[in-house]
């Protein structure tokens, strides 16, 4: 598990902790070389009690965002794979989380606008 300070690949500085859940930890991390910030989701390659037989591993779910192009999809840019750990780095865009936008009650979907991402 990657730490504060930590440094993915030679190139990406973990700064800090955005959020976890039940298979993947995110932290937002500096890319030293590119002076730019990332989102870094950071995933066992096969998550505990996961057959083999079924389930999207976090590989194969990279692979795939990898094929998609959509300006509200957050863009791979890099897949690191270290020893049982995957790392996948994406594009960090800035704003409130799901459960920040839901903490006071059902929102209306026109107060909710999807950021979208450069390209």
């Amino acid at each position: 598990m990657a730490g504060i300070g930590s440094i993915i690949d030679g190139k990406y500085e973990i700064l800090t902790e955005l959020g976890h859940g039940g298979m993947s930890v995110v932290y937002l991390a500096m890319d030293r070389r590119l002076k730019k910030q990332w989102a870094v989701k950071e995933a066992k390659k096969k998550p505990p009690g996961q057959s083999n037989i079924v389930g999207l591993t976090p590989v194969s779910e990279a692979e795939m965002l990898t094929k998609l192009n959509h300006p509200n999809i957050v863009r791979i840019v890099d897949i690191v794979d270290q020893n049982d750990t995957i790392y996948i780095i994406e594009d960090f865009v800035e704003g409130k989380s799901l459960a920040e936008e839901v903490k006071h009650g059902p929102v209306s979907y026109t107060h909710l606008t999807l950021p979208t991402t450069e390209r």
